[in-house]
């Protein structure tokens, strides 16, 4: 039996020339199709790493921001009032 993956890693092997020479038409189609879809899965794999990172990085974001929102004063009834008053001294001079 040929190996198609490495066993500690499950990366695809590419089987040799004089392997291939050796499969009938139904095995080499299988084993084409078996190919093209390892080298589309890897591509994927390299998209889904990019995509977690991306994710890392806005959910730290997020964190920071919600962290800085936290430290702000919050908006209260006399600061309302402080600006509803001001707002009126600048409308009516």
């Amino acid at each position: 039996m040929m190996q198609v993956f490495e066993q500690k890693t499950g990366r695809f092997l590419p089987l040799p020339d004089d392997q291939l020479a050796t499969l009938n038409d139904e095995q080499l189609a299988a084993y084409t199709e078996l190919e093209a879809a390892t080298t589309a899965l890897s591509g994927t794999d390299h998209d889904i790493e990019v995509l977690v990172e991306r994710s890392r990085f806005a959910s730290a974001a997020l964190t920071e921001a919600q962290e800085a929102d936290a430290k702000r004063p919050k908006y209260t009834a006399e600061m309302a009032a402080r600006d509803a008053i001001a707002t009126w001294r600048r409308n009516h001079p």
